[in-house]
C-alpha cells in the first residue's frame, strides 16, 4: 500500500498541508404487497421481455411462493441457482445454509417483502449462513422488518465469507440494511434506499475482518435522515485492503462514508452530499486509540453539514485530490487530537482545523 513518508518526501513539489501530531501515533492499542421497487411490480412486468443480464439465464428452480423458496433453499445444493418469479410476500426469514448458492430474479423487478402481518420477531429478508453465496438481480423491500440481508457470524457458526450482493434494488428496514460479516465481500452495483421513521442506523455495512472486500459503483439514498453519530450510509469496520469505490451516497445520512479499524484500504472516486454530520468519517469515537491506519483516500467529492472530511484516531494516512466542501458553518476538513503523521493535499472550500495531538 502507500508510503506516506515517500509523500512526504515530494512535499517541495506538490506542497501538501503536512497534519501535526506524531505522538499520538505511537499508540497502537407499508404492507408488502403494495411494493414500491422503483416503480413496482404492474408497470415492470407490463415491459417483461425475454430475460435480463442480471436474472439467471438457467435456474435449477424457479419459485413462485415462501413455501417453495424455503423448500428450495433448504434442498439446494452448491452452484444451484433459485429464481424467483415475481413478488413473494415473506412472513418469515429466508435462510440459506448452503455455500456457493444463487438467489436471483427470473425477470426484472422480482424479489421479496416481508408482510406487515410478520412477527416481531423476524427481523429479516435474508439470512445467510454460508460462504460465496450470491444474490443478483432482486427487487428487496425490507421496510416491515428490520433488515434487508445479513450475513452474519453466530457462536459456533460457519464462515461467511464471499457474500456476492450484485445489482439489487433494495428498500431499507429499520436496522442496519445489509449487515456482512466476513472476508471478501463483493457489493457491487446495488441501489439502496432507506426512508424508514425509525432510521437505519447504516446503509451498507462491513464489521468482522471483512479483509479484502470491496464495495464499488453503489447509489445508497436516504430520504429521511438516517444513521447515528459513529455509522451512514456505508460503514465499513475493520479489516485490510478494503476497496470502497465509486458509490454515491445522497440525502441526509449521519456521515456518509464512516470508517474505523482499516488498516491499508482504499477510499476512492466516491460521491457524498447531504450528509447531517461528516460526508466522510474517519474516525472511532471517544475512547482514544489508533484506529486508522495507512489508508488512501483519493479523489473523492464530499459535501456535508459539518466537516466534508472528519478525522481522529488516525494516523498515518493519506488524502488527496479529494474535493471537501461544507454546506453549513463548519470547516471542510477536520483533524482532531488524536490524529497524526497524516497528509493533506489539495484544494478545498472552507477551512481545515488540524487539532492533531
Amino acid at each position: 500500500m502507500l508510503d506516506p513518508r515517500a509523500m512526504r518526501r515530494c512535499a517541495s513539489a506538490i506542497v501538501p498541508f503536512l497534519l501535526a501530531g506524531a505522538l499520538a501515533c505511537n499508540d497502537t492499542s407499508a404492507d408488502a404487497n403494495s411494493l414500491v421497487g422503483p416503480v413496482r411490480i404492474t408497470a415492470v412486468r407490463s415491459m417483461r421481455g425475454p430475460g435480463s443480464a442480471t436474472c439467471a439465464a438457467s435456474p435449477t428452480a424457479v419459485v413462485t411462493s415462501e413455501m417453495a423458496l424455503t423448500a428450495a433453499t433448504a434442498a439446494s445444493g452448491p452452484g444451484d441457482v433459485i429464481a424467483i418469479d415475481g413478488t413473494i410476500v415473506l412472513t418469515h426469514e429466508i435462510e440459506v445454509r448452503t455455500g456457493s448458492v444463487t438467489l436471483t430474479c427470473l425477470q426484472p423487478g422480482d424479489g421479496l417483502a416481508m408482510s406487515a402481518a410478520a412477527s416481531p420477531d423476524v427481523s429479516a429478508l435474508l439470512d445467510i449462513y454460508a460462504r460465496n453465496v450470491t444474490v443478483q438481480g432482486l427487487s428487496l423491500d425490507a421496510r416491515n422488518t428490520g433488515y434487508a440481508i445479513v450475513a452474519q457470524s453466530i457462536p459456533g457458526g460457519t464462515d461467511r465469507r464471499g457474500v456476492r450482493i450484485i445489482g439489487n434494488d433494495i428498500w431499507c428496514g429499520s436496522a442496519v440494511c445489509v449487515f456482512v460479516i466476513g472476508r471478501g465481500a463483493l457489493i457491487l452495483k446495488n441501489t439502496l434506499t432507506s426512508a424508514s421513521d425509525a432510521p437505519s442506523t447504516s446503509g451498507f455495512h462491513l464489521q468482522g475482518g471483512p479483509d479484502s472486500a470491496r464495495v464499488e459503483g453503489n447509489h445508497v439514498r436516504a430520504l429521511t435522515p438516517q444513521g447515528t453519530s459513529r455509522f451512514g450510509g456505508i460503514r465499513a469496520v475493520g479489516g485490510r485492503d478494503v476497496v470502497l469505490r465509486d458509490n454515491v451516497i445522497t440525502g441526509p445520512w449521519s456521515n456518509g462514508l464512516a470508517l474505523t479499524h482499516f488498516q491499508g484500504g482504499v477510499v476512492e472516486g466516491n460521491s457524498v452530499s447531504g450528509a447531517q454530520l461528516n460526508g466522510i468519517y474517519v474516525a472511532y469515537g471517544s475512547n482514544h486509540t489508533i484506529s486508522v491506519r495507512g489508508v488512501l483516500v483519493r479523489g473523492n467529492t464530499a459535501t456535508a453539514e459539518g466537516s466534508a472530511l472528519f478525522v481522529d484516531g488516525a494516523c498515518g494516512n493519506v488524502f488527496v485530490a479529494n474535493r471537501l466542501s461544507t454546506i453549513g458553518t463548519g470547516p471542510a476538513a477536520t483533524f482532531a487530537q488524536n490524529t497524526g503523521a497524516n497528509a493533506l493535499f489539495g484544494e478545498h472550500r472552507g477551512g481545515v482545523v488540524d487539532n492533531g495531538n
